[in-house]
């Protein structure tokens, strides 16, 4: 999974991130702009590049990757289990909180 900037800055919050989703995650290099992905076309339609996965590979780096912790992925998944578990018992009390 990839991040580039927002909440994920810190690193606590990424290591969360892929201790729940039990998936490394990665930092790539800031891009300013959300037309980047335009100008990669545009790139590979005039040949600078050729294909996607070229121009994403020149441009795009990876700046950081963060792994699960293997005991933290075990731990939430058993608190997953949990609150599948107990969520239906829940539900109404959730609906009930939800309507003032």
């Amino acid at each position: 999974m990839r991040f580039r900037e927002g909440v994920q800055r810190a690193h606590w919050w990424r290591q969360v991130l892929a201790d729940v989703l039990g998936a490394d995650l990665v930092m790539v290099t800031p891009l300013k702009e959300l037309r980047y992905g335009a100008a990669i076309l545009a790139g590979v339609g005039c040949g600078a590049w050729p294909d996607v996965e070229a121009a994403c590979s020149n441009l795009i780096k990876i700046v950081e990757r963060v792994s699960p912790e293997e005991k933290r992925v075990v731990l939430y998944g058993l608190m997953h289990d949990q609150y599948k578990e107990l969520y239906p018992a829940l539900k109404p009390s959730f609906n009930r909180l939800a309507s003032p």
